[in-house]
């Protein structure tokens, strides 16, 4: 940390940027709102009908469509048009007449049409398989049955009849009744007889089934025994937007599973009677004046089949004495009474909520009911269920999934009343055939291509071939006939190393509408490559990208080639029944509402005999990368081979109800055969699990599943239960006027090395010692006694110590202060988050700065209390510094304008330091001498999300490098003023009406340090006459160099400009996209031209970016908004801490246990582990006082066998991971340790990251690595002296967001007293593998033997600023000594005239941007003589020619080379000496 008189900077670009292509169709005038006149008929009555069903035996001749009135119906309501409307469904030879005659076919497909009018009905009217029933949209036809109406079961619709005289035999196996549809009807029952069981639809269902656009009007007498709908079994299914008044009961029914949504019941005695299920979701019904709202049948003594699980989300009940009613007693067990779930339910005089037996066991009136339950209640990863009968947490329902009224939104299934039939095209009348033979491919993109957005587009019934991939754009909408189906075929698909999307729902990025209706997506194998649908759109509108009633059906029907050629026993093999790779995949950017949708591998032949099982093969059911919103409503996924559902890195998922089903030949093979696992698809891990995962969810968040039905059939397993997620970290519940957490959380936390470290407190909170904060009282002396209490080091006396940590802690208040608040050595200042406290300076201030962290010694002629360079670990968080005070709508100086004394931090400081959350007040008068910052020297460092109001400098400074992100300068006379630096680094910078920007000290020489390398990326500069102002002319040669990228002036005339007036850049109101100062280097040429002007943009990945097209950057997480319990503490879980116990079991168990469900807190102190500890993703971790993880034990000590000591995400693990004031270390000797291990990949933008925390090897009491043990002399040896084998580990799948992390191998003791120098060896800095996004925002690592920062085949990171230092001792021995070259880990394996270790190398990476780094070697073998000839070591940046790297501002100490390519050096130092600054361009 020594300064050094002769140093270099450089200002370098590699890489290129390319052109950015768009995409469209050829539309030239948008679809509208639909131009249908009133009168107009709906235009499904008068679209030309030529679809066809491909695998028919007569496609040509068989009638797909059919009108009602086309075989006789009248619709007046006088005749009976019965056999009319059966004769129109079943003309066709259909699929009818029970199981000995059809079970089930595809090849019959039929859509029904009525025309608006009455249709009278005698008898039921038979929705035979792969049927639709559609009414008028506009105008819904009426049913009506007549008074003498009769059948088996009297329902004016059936969708499975009993035989008559068949012994309860029916025309269709319920769990296998798939494909009805039924929408846009009133049906009437009130002519019927009220003691006849009159009933509106007889729905016994499965999976692709739904109701829609109905309303059932029912004889309501007192005793009527009349039924909306009718379901005794089956395994559905949906239905929708239905209304039923009147009746016994609205609904009657008994189904595995269902999905109810936006359904009415009006004045029913019953509005549902529940018979049996396993499991139903109702998402926003209404019941109004019925004498029961649910009425479930639960504990059948003799062990039978009644209710399971019934979730209600949404609901509003009015007037109805009783909102839910179960048969039997709960008895406090579930297994004698349904489990329920009530969420959001609002009771308008509904005087019982819940009745079970006789038991009241919920009060209603008129209340809401936020979140309640009935069931087995199950936490975190505990197996131990606990019976609930009452409030349950409540979950997080993020706003993009819910409605202007707070609901779950939902949306009606789209049927385009509005349009005329002018305003579709058939895609068939455009040349695509449909007849499941013909390639239709090319038919299919023209018709896109020409017609998407200016048309519907409508799919004739039929079977559409593609052969390569068909993308539907966005703006599309689609209309299918009878499950019109989208297949595809061929070589393309085939290729399970290569798979291939058949259809592509939205080019990837793109936003809009796209409406799917009615579809069907497949394969016609063998397709082991086919990703059946890639879901890429992203909605404008809440909804408006989705699919209605659309399936993926693989296999199982004729056409597909997987069919019985692929039996049960496997004789079929495997290469020739693959149906899919992959069916329906939602990328990251994509947003989907899919209601009804079906996503079927099939387990049987549709068109065989009905049940005869088939073997096939779909590797991966739903994936969902989705970052949201998505909602899944009465979704299905079954028998896919190693997942149903999968959400990784998911978010805003609303899921209800979801089905699975495993398939059915599994553990024969197990999962993942036939397939292999494919990381790129985020396959899940099968350790011990031999069947595939029905829902596997991983680092996602906001995912709400409100009900699910999970099944295995061959090994059965029943479950009926609530289970309560963990969704903790989303679930912020602190209340506004809670304090912040922090404030009230036990604290026991110790200082193990400290000589008495069971009476030594680590937190202190300053009005425990006296502090008022009422702004009255001086509080100076009370915070003073907070921080110094326990004989800490400060004084002078004491140049540093780890062993006296302290947080002293500032409640909400004003506290008025006369003298500094000193910050001693290892020191956390921390406000209230919620409420940061104001600090006041009185009006007779005049100690040098509110806050002091390195004060001057009186009569010490300059001297201070710590060397600068070394005054590490220092943080200073959520405060108000103000020399102001309101009084009477007046601002009245405390602080006099002219005083020096009006300065808000003097922050001489060096590495592990931080400023974050602080707004600094000053003076605006013309004469002020105000200053929000001050820095004379140092080597630091990190401060972000700063404002400084007024004064005559927001920030005065001077330190070799820094890096500032995210600060704010309002009317300041200047808002930095720079005196000397190496090189800093600004991102992120607002300057508002002040006079200049940046001011800054340049044309120092070999005599005078000045002011370095600048580099401002982001900045953002309003009505202030000058951006950036040198002292000095550069005349041809760099007197400090400047890179601006990003910078958007408004009202700024002077954009560069020189002191005395001269301006080298103008400004005004422009954005300056990159522009330097300095000299230009081209390829391998050492020949310099100097340049003042416009340089190479780098090229900016969108991952690294954030929605404004900045370098994103993270707030250090504080969590103010989390109330105290939801933090568990380590100590309280069995940890001690205490540097010595072995603290692995006790923390394995806690992250076991609260990783995801709480935020853990590390009491300060030292943990050691013996074995490598996992982090999970979902963790979040808040250390106190910079708590230690430490290594230690054999596990780490061989060098020729590594191990993790920290392994951050198992490998592959995606997700939310924050890590905040915590130190990872090691205990040595340690040759073997890699201290952290980086695997977690973020579930959404900066969610996996570190915050101030920091890797620190040796140098410190206990860890048997300091002076004592290994000093620089060498007596104490290699072998005792080795802190690590590598620090810092980012691995190839891995991403991160590090900022103000130093990673550090001590070059001399902290706790020695004197600062004696150590010699010790950690082989390996930072290695970075990682794909990104990785940003390091005021980085640094030092001293390690082969590097400091190696990046290979990394991409997408971006460093800034990142600082290192060479080993002292290098080069005795030389690199890559003491250590051995281990290739497997990415060692730079030519050491051949290299002497000490790379400060930076990259190697094979592409898009690495560096804005900002100072590479220093100040040693060579502890001497320094090697400064002035600038030779300490040769190289000390190499880049290989294959990679693309972009650096900025690169500032060198000792070194000859500044740049090498290929390890060759390019740029000598000699060409930029004292700051001359240069590009280079590859």
């Amino acid at each position: 940390m020594l300064p050094s008189l002769v140093w270099s900077a450089l200002a370098v670009f590699l890489g290129s940027v390319g052109p950015v292509a768009s995409l469209g169709t050829s539309c030239s005038a948008p679809l509208g709102s639909g131009s249908a006149a009133a009168g107009d008929p709906f235009w499904l009555a008068d679209i030309k009908h030529q679809g066809i069903s491909a695998f028919n035996p007569n496609p040509s001749s068989y009638q797909v469509f059919r009108n009602v009135k086309d075989f006789g119906a009248i619709g007046d309501g006088v005749h009976d048009d019965t056999n009319a409307i059966n004769q129109a469904i079943s003309t066709g030879g259909r699929c009818q007449g029970g199981a000995s005659v059809c079970n089930s076919t595809t090849i019959t497909p039929a859509v029904v049409y009525f025309p608006q009018g009455t249709y009278l009905v005698s008898a039921p009217i038979v929705a035979l398989y792969y049927t639709q029933l559609i009414g008028d949209a506009k105008i819904p036809p009426t049913l009506i049955a007549t008074p003498g109406f009769s059948g088996v079961i009297n329902c004016v619709i059936d969708a499975d009849p009993y035989i008559p005289g068949g012994n309860g035999a029916q025309f269709y196996t319920n769990q296998n009744n798939f494909f009805r549809s039924v929408r846009n009807f009133v049906i009437d029952t009130t002519r019927m007889p009220p003691s006849v069981k009159g009933i509106g639809i007889h729905w016994q269902v499965s999976q692709s089934t739904s109701l829609m656009n109905i309303v059932i009007n029912l004889n309501d007498a007192s005793d009527s025994i009349h039924q909306g709908i009718a379901i005794e079994n089956g395994s559905g299914g949906f239905m929708g937007d239905i209304i039923v008044n009147g009746g016994d009961y609205g609904l009657w029914v008994g189904n595995q599973q269902f999905t109810v949504r936006n359904v009415t019941v009006n004045n029913a005695h019953s509005a549902v009677f529940g018979i049996w299920n396993w499991g139903w979701t109702f998402q926003g019904i209404q019941i109004n004046n019925c004498g029961v709202g649910f009425d479930l049948q639960t504990g059948m003594a003799d062990g039978g089949q009644t209710v399971g699980a019934e979730a209600i989300i949404d609901t509003t009940v009015t007037d109805t004495p009783i909102f839910v009613r179960t048969s039997t007693p709960s008895n406090g067990q579930l297994i004698s009474a349904a489990s329920l779930v009530l969420n959001n339910i609002k009771l308008t005089n509904v005087p019982t909520a819940v009745l079970v037996g006789d038991k009241v066991v919920l009060a209603g009136g008129t209340t809401t009911i936020e979140s309640w339950a009935q069931g087995n209640v199950y936490k975190g990863t505990s197996a131990e269920g606990k019976y609930t009968q009452g409030t349950i947490p409540a979950p997080p329902k993020p706003a993009v999934l819910l409605d202007g009224s707070g609901k779950i939104f939902g949306k009606t299934h789209p049927q385009y009343a509005a349009y005329s039939v002018s305003e579709f095209v058939s895609v068939r009348d455009q040349g695509a055939k449909g007849d499941g033979v013909t390639d239709d491919t090319k038919a299919l993109k023209a018709v896109f291509d020409t017609f998407a957005g200016c048309k519907i587009i409508f799919f004739d019934a039929g079977t559409y071939i593609v052969t390569s991939t068909l993308q539907i754009p966005a703006g599309t909408r689609v209309v299918g006939e009878g499950w019109s189906v989208i297949a595809g075929k061929g070589a393309t698909f085939q290729d399970v190393n290569s798979p291939k999307v058949v259809v592509q729902v939205g080019a990837p990025g793109s936003s809009g509408l796209l409406e799917i209706t009615d579809i069907m997506f497949s394969t016609i194998g063998p397709a082991p490559g086919a990703i059946v649908v890639e879901w890429n759109v992203k909605q404008e509108t809440a909804g408006g990208a989705g699919m209605w009633d659309s399936h993926i059906r693989l296999g199982g029907s004729d056409g597909t080639g997987l069919q019985d050629n692929c039996p049960s026993n496997g004789s079929g093999g495997i290469d020739n029944c693959f149906a899919a790779f992959l069916a329906l995949h939602l990328t990251e950017s994509s947003t989907a509402y899919l209601e009804g949708t079906w996503v079927w591998l099939a387990d049987h032949n549709i068109d065989g005999n009905g049940d005869s099982q088939i073997s096939l093969f779909s590797g991966r059911g739903i994936l969902s990368e989705s970052a949201g919103p998505v909602w899944m409503i009465g979704t299905g996924a079954e028998h896919h081979t190693l997942y149903q559902y999968r959400l990784v890195n998911a978010q805003n998922h609303y899921m209800g109800l979801i089905q699975t089903e495993t398939p059915y030949y599994q553990p024969s093979p197990a999962v993942p055969s036939p397939f292999t696992l494919n990381s790129a698809f985020k396959d899940p891990s099968f350790d011990g699990v031999n069947a595939a995962w029905g829902l596997s969810v991983q680092s996602s968040s906001n995912i709400l599943v409100f009900g699910a039905g999970l099944y295995n059939f061959f090994a059965v397993l029943c479950l009926s239960l609530v289970t309560v997620l963990c969704v903790l970290k989303r679930l912020f519940s602190a209340a506004a006027s809670d304090p912040f957490w922090m404030q009230t959380i036990k604290h026991q936390g110790i200082s193990a090395f400290n000589s008495n470290p069971s009476s030594y407190q680590v937190f202190r909170n300053v009005k425990d010692f006296g502090a008022k904060g009422d702004g009255v009282t001086d509080d100076s002396a009370a915070i003073n006694a907070a921080i110094t209490a326990g004989n800490r080091c400060g004084g002078g006396s004491c140049a540093s110590s780890t062993v006296t940590p302290a947080v002293v802690y500032f409640p909400s208040g004003t506290y008025l202060v006369s003298k500094s608040i000193i910050s001693y050595y290892y020191t956390q200042l921390i406000g209230d988050a919620k409420r940061p406290p104001t600090l006041l300076a009185t009006s007779s201030f005049s100690d040098i700065a509110v806050i002091d962290v390195d004060p001057y010694i009186p009569g010490g002629n300059g001297a201070q209390w710590y060397t600068n360079q070394n005054n590490f670990f220092r943080s200073v968080r959520n405060f108000v510094i103000d020399y102001l005070q309101p009084r009477d709508s007046d601002l009245v100086f405390r602080v006099p304008a002219t005083s020096q004394q009006g300065t808000g931090i003097h922050w001489q400081v060096a590495q592990a330091t931080s400023l974050m959350n602080i707004v600094i007040n000053m003076s605006t008068a013309s004469n002020t001498a105000h200053q929000g910052i001050w820095m004379e020297n140092g080597s630091g460092g990190f401060m972000g999300d700063l404002v400084f109001n007024g004064g005559k400098f927001g920030m005065w400074v001077g330190n070799q490098q820094f890096t500032v992100r995210n600060v704010t300068f309002n009317n300041a006379q200047t808002a930095v003023f720079g005196n000397w630096a190496w090189g800093w680094t600004f991102q992120g910078v607002t300057i508002n009406n002040c006079q200049v920007g940046f001011d800054l000290a340049t044309g120092g020489g070999s005599a005078a340090q000045t002011w370095g390398a600048q580099n401002i990326i982001d900045a953002t500069a309003s009505n202030t006459p000058i951006f950036l102002r040198t002292s000095q002319a550069s005349n041809g040669v760099l007197g400090g160099s400047i890179v601006l990228n990003n910078v958007r002036l408004n009202n700024v005339p002077t954009a560069v400009g020189v002191a005395g007036g001269a301006t080298v850049l103008a400004g005004g109101s422009t954005t300056i996209a990159s522009w330097g100062q300095g000299n230009v280097f081209r390829g391998s040429s050492g020949t310099r031209t100097f340049t003042q002007g416009n340089i190479p943009a780098p090229n900016k990945p969108s991952s690294l970016l954030d929605s404004s097209g900045r370098i994103f950057g993270k707030t250090h997480p504080q969590y103010g908004a989390y109330s105290v319990s939801q933090f568990v503490s380590v100590r309280d879980q069995g940890a001690k801490g205490d540097g010595r116990t072995d603290d692995t079991a006790a923390l394995k168990a806690i992250f076991a246990a609260y990783a995801g469900c709480k935020i853990i807190f590390f009491d300060a102190g030292t943990y050691v582990v013996t074995s490598t500890i996992q982090i999970p993703a979902g963790t979040q971790i808040v250390g106190e006082a910079w708590s230690v993880i430490a290594g230690r034990g054999s596990a780490f000590q061989n060098a020729n066998s590594p191990q993790v000591v920290v392994q951050v995400g198992a490998p592959g693990s995606t997700g939310l991971v924050e890590i905040n004031d915590i130190i990872f270390s090691t205990i040595g000797p340690t040759a073997g340790a890699i201290v952290v291990e980086w695997n977690v990949k973020q579930s959404s933008q900066g969610s996996a990251g570190m915050w101030d925390s920091h890797i620190r090897l040796g140098g410190t009491a206990g860890t048997n690595l300091q002076i004592s043990q290994c000093p620089s002399s060498g007596s104490g040896g290699t072998a005792n002296c080795m802190a690590a084998y590598a620090a810092l580990h980012l691995t190839p799948q891995s991403s991160g967001y590090f900022e103000g992390t130093w990673v550090w191998l001590a070059d001399h003791d902290l706790d020695s007293g004197g600062q004696g120098q150590i010699s010790i060896f950690s082989g390996r800095g930072i290695l970075s593998e990682s794909a990104g996004p990785v940003w390091m925002i005021g980085t640094a690592s030092e001293h390690h033997t082969l590097y400091e920062y190696n990046l290979v085949k990394a991409s997408n990171h971006y460093l800034g600023l990142i600082q290192t230092e060479s080993p002292y001792y290098q080069p005795n021995p030389a690199p890559p000594a003491p250590f051995t070259v281990n290739t497997a880990f990415q060692d730079p394996s030519n050491w051949s005239g290299i002497t000490a270790a790379w400060g930076l190398r990259v190697t094979s990476s592409t898009n690495i941007i560096v804005f900002g780094a100072g590479l220093y070697s100040f040693f060579q073998n502890y001497g320094q003589n090697c400064l002035t000839p600038v030779n300490c070591q040769s190289q000390i940046t190499n880049i290989d020619s294959t990679s693309s790297v972009n650096i900025y501002g690169l500032s060198t100490v000792g070194t000859t080379f500044q740049l090498s390519v290929n390890q060759a050096g390019v740029i000598n130092q000699s060409q930029n000496a004292n700051g001359n600054s240069f590009v280079f361009i590859e």
